[in-house]
């Protein structure tokens, strides 16, 4: 059970990282803004990288145009999305989850990290 839960732990970190590298990424790399009209989210939705579900969710975005890097909502949707994306990627099949497991160890081993469930 201990060696489930740290592994669990590993994978979520990995996805929490993920997802501030994917946050910090979207709000301070992307070369085009995605509002270009605030009053139509279908023309926004047409030409730029916004999409319904930032529509929806209601993620905020600067005066510019350009996603808020200092907003909470933003970054939690970038923090879930990391996470869900990474555990579902390791944990949807049992070849997937022993082709990560065999993957994480031997990145692991190479940094002399050793967890407890590697072997």
């Amino acid at each position: 059970m201990l060696m489930a839960a740290a592994e669990f732990f590993c994978w979520a970190t990995i996805g929490l990282a993920l997802g501030f590298a994917g946050h910090w990424w979207k709000s301070n790399a992307d070369p085009y803004p995605d509002i270009l009209d605030k009053d139509n989210p279908a023309l926004n939705i047409a030409l730029t990288e916004y999409t319904v579900e930032n529509h929806a969710i209601g993620n905020r975005y600067d005066e510019a145009g350009y996603w808020e890097y200092y907003s909470l909502k933003n970054l939690v949707y970038y923090l879930a999305t990391g996470v869900g994306g990474t555990l579902l990627a390791v944990y949807a099949t049992v070849e997937g989850h022993a082709t990560a497991r065999s993957a994480f160890c031997a990145v692991a081993g190479v940094v002399k990290f050793a967890p407890v469930f590697c072997p």
